[in-house]
């Protein structure tokens, strides 16, 4: 998995602008994801991105700008002793498809 992002945007409520690549499972690039976005701001408390004397820390990650599909979604991500104990990711989601998969 890789995840490139930027930090800052000419819109002052977001954050994070990322993208998000796992073409080892077959997934060229993910449109808005948490699984992108809530290890990453994990990674930006323990990396200590900014004042990490705070208890908790939250933006806004926009994603999947560049393939038309994009989105944003809410990070929380809690603090002790300056590092992330707990990440909240919160959005709106749409069902795009399902599969069942049989693994007997």
């Amino acid at each position: 998995m890789v995840i490139m992002f930027f930090l800052g945007e000419e819109q002052d409520d977001v954050f994070v602008n990322g993208r998000m690549f796992v073409s080892a499972i077959g997934i060229n690039q993910d449109p808005v994801t948490g699984n992108a976005n809530g290890p990453l701001g994990a990674c930006l408390v323990h990396n200590r991105f900014f004042d990490t004397g705070k208890t908790s820390f939250s933006f806004t990650a926009k994603q999947g700008e560049k393939m038309g599909r994009e989105g944003t979604m809410k990070v929380i991500i809690d603090i002790s002793n300056q590092q992330p104990t707990k990440v909240v990711i919160v959005g709106v989601a749409i069902v795009i498809f399902n599969a069942n998969v049989d693994v007997s």
